[in-house]
């Protein structure tokens, strides 16, 4: 073989062997690349769906801090409710503890009544007793002292009026006497009451101190302006009403009750 030969030969055998390792590289990357696209292609799904996470995972946090805050404000509304439950039922308790002690009161106020009624009915009765006897007692003597404007004393006129009345007692046996003091319209009405107990007071002391009348026998009631004997439209109408009214009445012994009392004296 010529030696021009022999290196044709070896040349041509290196470029077939680059030929061979460049296709058998290309083979492989062509291999490699179809090996490699299925791990791509679930590389890219999964990149996908670990977006779709992300994305669900970010609503979910923004539900959950929805909830967060609707929790919060249920919370803070439980509170308020059970703040004024308990504000309520101290309410409730007071109005309750109010009730009973008004019912208390009431109870105490309907027993007092009670209490006042049955005295009431006690006094009745004792002065229908006391007023039994009456009816047979009869009129002797109806005198009246009269007075000046605003004042209670006796003057020396009207003093021998009661004395000439005193003397209708000498001798008397089971009598009683009325004494009723009166005023005119002139002052007001404490006044007015004021005023005739005075002259009412004055004319029993007469009797009961300066004369030894008995005090049992007296009955005296100070009527002011009350049942007046004159209209108190002139001042001689006034006068008529600023008196003293003394009445004796005397036992009837026609009756049987006045014989059965004629022993003692009222």
């Amino acid at each position: 073989m010529m030696p021009g030969t022999f290196r044709n030969t070896g040349l041509s055998r290196a470029v077939v062997a680059a030929l061979c390792l460049s296709f058998t590289a290309c083979a492989t990357r062509s291999h490699v690349r179809e090996a490699i696209a299925p791990l791509q292609t679930q590389a890219d799904e999964l990149d996908r769906q670990l977006k779709s996470v992300q994305v669900r995972a970010g609503e979910n946090r923004e539900r959950i801090g929805d909830l967060d805050r609707r929790l919060a404000s249920a919370d803070e509304r439980s509170a308020s409710a059970r703040a004024k439950s308990i504000e309520s039922a101290g309410l409730a308790n007071r109005a309750a503890q109010t009730a009973s002690a008004a019912g208390a009161r009431a109870d105490a106020a309907m027993k007092a009544a009670e209490r006042a009624q049955s005295a009431i009915l006690i006094d009745d009765q004792k002065m229908r007793n006391i007023l039994a006897p009456l009816k047979s007692y009869r009129l002797v003597s109806n005198e009246r002292i009269y007075f000046e404007f605003s004042q209670s004393g006796l003057n020396p006129e009207e003093l021998q009026k009661l004395d000439r009345t005193l003397q209708k007692l000498t001798g008397m046996k089971n009598y009683m006497v009325e004494v009723e003091g009166f005023a005119d319209s002139s002052g007001g009405l404490a006044a007015n009451r004021a005023l005739s107990r005075k002259r009412a007071a004055a004319v029993t002391h007469y009797l009961v101190v300066r004369h030894g009348v008995p005090l049992r026998t007296v009955f005296e009631l100070a009527a002011g302006a009350d049942f007046p004997n004159a209209d108190n439209q002139t001042p001689s109408a006034r006068r008529e009403n600023r008196r003293v009214d003394v009445r004796i009445y005397s036992l009837d012994t026609s009756s049987g009750l006045a014989s059965s009392n004629s022993g003692s004296q009222p």
